[in-house]
């Protein structure tokens, strides 16, 4: 029910591996990512930059300036012979192995007509302001090398193929300065159209890189290519994902008016870092100078009857509860506006640290939302809002570069 195929791409070579692929864009905050930048001048970051990534009054200044910095960022890392020559068209094997956890997937294309048909499914919105920019940034590098993540219900025959492919000395097999290690693998020639053939019979999901997807669409609507009409992918097994929470950070706001907002509207009560995993299901946790309260947003009934995942399955989810029941309703926050100092601080982050970001500013805490769910809901045709998940770890742009230009 999926389209995969093999695609033509360049490999980081193996002396770059350690400080050009970069860290995922919403896994680091603004700050970070210019931090990043200054320590690792090298990083694919440089060609893929947000305009929230600037310095106030830095160079470039404009949207037009800054994708055109990122496509001679590119042009200089081909210069200097980061990557290898184009590859004839295979599907490759990615491992991606952290201190405690490790997920090994396939790396080729995914019809972007499935995408837009459906066959490839979602479980999130998207923002339009960031579709939009990576849409340009695709129009004017010409190039892609972040991946989306897909996944699939498991399979013995891809298992089988990942094995065989695993087994044999790979073509990269390096750490990078954060901490990720990333390892590439040829599968042979015989597996590849035996790929093409399983995923043709099973649908996938996207599971990191919605915004990414609907760029891609958009930017294949505006020329009709041949190349444009494949999504570079990195496709998992499901029962290896590691799913985590994405919280919400409104710097807009303070702890005071909060609690301005929902008093006599929401129940709540005051609670301390050290007992946040005792609230109940259905509080969502929040901080503010130094301040930590437990706000009751109500659940309702779930459906015995039902089949599979409902729309209110989802509404009970914490992300949906708290767009839906505190940040539009009584706050007046818009969370597809990015103007409102809306940003997102991933899961993996330790909430000490998240409470000391958050001397201004107000962090909403979510819990995770399982990968089972996820998938039956995508098959139901549900949809969570934008950030709803943090699945790590998570691929790199900067290892697998292909021409989107005919």
């Amino acid at each position: 029910m999926t389209t995969f195929q093999p695609l033509p791409l360049r490999l980081v070579r193996p002396e770059w591996a350690q400080t050009v692929p970069a860290p995922a864009h919403d896994s680091l905050s603004p700050a970070q990512r210019r931090a990043y930048l200054e320590a690792n001048p090298e990083s694919y970051l440089t060609v893929t930059r947000s305009p929230e990534d600037l310095h106030p009054g830095a160079e470039p200044t404009t949207t037009e300036e800054l994708l055109l910095d990122g496509r001679k960022a590119f042009e200089r890392l081909i210069a200097a012979d980061v990557f290898t020559e184009v590859r004839a068209p295979q599907y490759y094997a990615y491992r991606l192995t952290t201190n405690d956890h490790s997920q090994t997937g396939i790396v080729g294309g995914v019809s972007i007509a499935d995408y837009q048909s459906g066959e490839l499914r979602v479980h999130e919105q998207v923002r339009t302001d960031r579709t939009e920019h990576l849409a340009l940034h695709l129009g004017v590098v010409q190039s892609q090398s972040s991946p989306i993540a897909v996944s699939y219900r498991p399979s013995a025959e891809v298992a089988a193929i990942l094995n065989r492919a695993t087994a044999h000395r790979p073509l990269l097999d390096a750490g990078g300065n954060d901490g990720l290690h990333q390892t590439v693998w040829s599968i042979e020639a015989n597996d590849q159209q035996v790929l093409t053939d399983v995923f043709a019979h099973q649908p996938t999901y996207i599971i990191d890189g919605h915004h990414r997807a609907s760029a891609a669409l958009a930017h294949h609507q505006a020329i009709n290519g041949t190349a444009s009409a494949w999504i570079l992918m990195a496709a998992f097994p499901s029962d290896e994902l590691l799913n985590r929470a994405f919280h919400r950070r409104i710097k807009s706001l303070d702890i005071e008016d909060v609690i301005a907002a929902i008093d006599g509207r929401l129940a709540w009560r005051p609670m301390a870092l050290d007992t946040i995993e005792q609230r109940a299901d259905d509080e969502i946790a929040v901080c503010g100078g130094g301040r930590w309260l437990a706000i009751t947003l109500p659940i309702g009934a779930h459906q015995d009857d039902a089949d599979g995942p409902t729309s209110q399955d989802l509404a009970n989810l914490d992300p949906v509860r708290l767009e839906r029941q505190l940040l539009g309703a009584v706050l007046g926050i818009d969370p597809t506006d990015s103007s409102q100092s809306l940003s997102y601080r991933p899961g993996n982050a330790n909430l000490a640290v998240l409470e000391a970001e958050t001397r201004s500013g107000v962090l909403f805490v979510s819990r995770p939302v399982s990968v089972h769910l996820l998938l039956d809901a995508a098959d139901a045709g549900l949809v969570m809002p934008p950030k709803s998940t943090y699945f790590e770890p998570k691929v790199r742009a900067g290892v697998f570069v292909r021409s989107i230009a005919d």
